[in-house]
């Protein structure tokens, strides 16, 4: 078995969104040795003995110069020690050492899954061995050297929680309160749906963090275009959760929606799948993967307020798209990316 070194963002099991790395790691080291993890930020996390995680320091507030300084340190300290290197998302970490790990005869392998990219992003995979990716609109889709790879849903923590009852007519949207994300088109499909039908009894919970300024403004705007439409009892925002507790969220809800557009593959779309929670999806990378039976009761294919509430009103609890979304399972994913680091 070889060593890997890991760079990735952010290495912390309570992080609502990067939380889910956790698992991946867990899940490399069963494949290698040792493995080195050099993360931007580090917070809490229990992981095997042969893992050492190191952190450029951006917990402690220092300065980029100082990232750059500690990047380096660490990736030229420990270079014996591995014998490829997996990017996680951050195409920063290689343009920094792309040139340095070739010279060291180090296999790189950068995870870039994004609508959008520049020319450092071009630039990155073209340094990478290989560049992989989940959704087929994703900017690195086209590169040369890009390869599809599954979404890496967690099977032994995504599944329905037992003794948990689904309420009739829930939905949740999981996820980065941010306008990229569409909840307002969500939104207005349900303030459509009321208008046609008074009686109806939906519920909709948002979960998830707005963390920069841009996203605290539109979280505003959501919450007054609620409150304008006398829906605030019925549309509500939760505070985002730890990855552990995803799968009972997900379990005591029918409905999962997710407008993102197609470029990017929110992974909430298949670990809702994996609970037994149906997926609302706009994203034809999802889509496209479904039997057309199924696809015609869940896509979303405008996000005009009419188009949004028709789905929202005809989705069923009866699709099943687990034995689907298996291909997407983290032991899958670790199988494909051994097969290239």
């Amino acid at each position: 078995m070889k060593n890997l070194l890991i760079l990735t963002q952010k290495v912390d099991s309570n992080d609502p969104i990067l939380g889910f790395f956790v698992s991946w790691i867990q899940a490399f080291s069963k494949k290698y040795t040792n493995v080195i993890v050099v993360c931007l930020e580090k917070g809490k996390y229990e992981l095997p003995a042969n893992v050492e995680v190191y952190s450029l320091g951006k917990e402690t507030g220092i300065s980029r110069w100082k990232y750059v300084k500690n990047f380096f340190k660490y990736v030229w300290k420990f270079r014996k020690q591995y014998d490829s290197v997996f990017v996680h998302m951050n195409g920063e970490y290689m343009l920094l050492g792309g040139l340095l790990w070739k010279l060291l005869g180090k296999k790189t392998v950068m995870w870039r899954n994004h609508k959008s990219g520049s020319w450092k992003t071009s630039i990155a995979g073209m340094l990478a061995d290989t560049v992989c990716y989940t959704s087929t609109g994703s900017y690195t889709a086209t590169f040369k050297n890009a390869v599809v790879m599954p979404v890496g849903i967690d099977e032994t923590l995504f599944h329905p929680v037992q003794g948990i009852e689904r309420k009739p007519n829930s939905y949740v949207y999981v996820g980065r309160i941010s306008p990229i994300k569409n909840i307002d088109k969500m939104i207005d499909g349900f303030i459509a749906w009321k208008k046609e039908d008074s009686a109806s009894n939906f519920t909709f919970d948002i979960v998830g963090p707005a963390d920069i300024e841009l996203d605290k403004n539109y979280k505003r705007e959501l919450l007054q275009k609620i409150e304008q439409a006398d829906l605030s009892s019925r549309i509500t925002f939760q505070n985002a959760v730890p990855q552990a507790q995803l799968p009972e969220l997900y379990s005591s809800h029918q409905f999962c929606i997710n407008l993102t557009e197609s470029g990017s593959f929110d992974k909430t779309i298949w670990e809702s799948v994996f609970c037994g929670c149906v997926p609302i999806v706009h994203n034809t990378s999802f889509l496209d993967e479904i039997p057309t039976d199924a696809r015609n009761k869940i896509a979303v294919e405008s996000l005009d307020a009419q188009e949004v509430a028709r789905v929202l009103k005809q989705v069923d609890t009866t699709i099943d798209l687990t034995e689907i979304g298996k291909k997407h399972g983290l032991q899958n994913l670790m199988n494909e990316l051994t097969k290239i680091l």
